[in-house]
């Protein structure tokens, strides 16, 4: 079992608050008052919080059929997007990736205090610092395949074009047990709930796209326009 894992410190990840304003909806220096400081406050709140982990198992016996990727014997049916920007790969990995219990802890504090704008800019920038965190492992993935003369693909997630949720416990399978200490529910949600999963590639000729926003359901991406 090929794995590899990583953990971060915040100050490690160097979090740009732009990109707390710009999931919130805010565009570039144009954010309005109080939001810039109370993103620089969380920043400072959570600056001590451990627990950013991820990581990811390279899964041998890859196969592309026309709406699904089979990893050995199991089968995603990510639908016909994701399986046509998968569909060159040759080596196939699935990821995890989570900004640990600190914020979702905070933001629970913060709502038992009636504090509820506080608690949505610690929301927010648990979403950004996931992400960011996966962003490193991914930026990783491509320097090895670059290495080997081979081209990475993006990452994608259960959840996004159309790609059924569901398939998290598949996914989930395939990583060792409480992989970076993150296990799912019922519903095939992720706790911590700041967490992040899905599959990436790599080969001779695969291609890593820009994000292409029209071939995506969700709207609540921090990717959504930025190209």
């Amino acid at each position: 079992m090929h794995v590899k894992t990583y953990s971060y410190t915040l100050s490690e990840l160097d979090i740009d608050p732009e990109r707390v304003l710009a999931l919130m909806g805010f565009e570039a220096g144009m954010a309005l008052e109080p939001f810039p400081e109370m993103v620089q406050e969380a920043l400072r709140t959570l600056q001590p919080m451990q627990g950013i982990k991820g990581g990811y198992r390279i899964v041998s016996g890859v196969a592309i059929k026309d709406a699904e990727v089979c990893l050995g014997q199991t089968v995603f049916h990510t639908g016909r997007r994701v399986a046509q920007f998968l569909k060159n790969c040759t080596t196939m990995a699935v990821f995890a990736c989570t900004a640990g219990p600190v914020p979702g802890l905070t933001m629970q504090k913060y709502n038992r205090q009636g504090k509820s704008i506080e608690a949505y800019v610690v929301d927010v920038l648990g979403s950004v610092i996931a992400e960011t965190a996966m962003d490193r492992i991914h930026q990783q993935w491509r320097e090895d395949a670059n290495a080997k003369g081979t081209t990475a693909t993006n990452r994608y997630s259960p959840g996004y074009c159309n790609w059924s949720v569901a398939d998290q416990f598949n996914l989930f399978e395939l990583l060792p047990p409480g992989f970076c200490g993150i296990t799912l529910n019922g519903s095939a949600l992720m706790h911590p709930v700041k967490s992040v999963s899905g599959i990436m590639g790599m080969g001779e000729k695969a291609r890593f796209q820009n994000y292409t926003c029209d071939a995506c359901n969700s709207k609540n991406c921090m990717y959504r326009g930025r190209h």
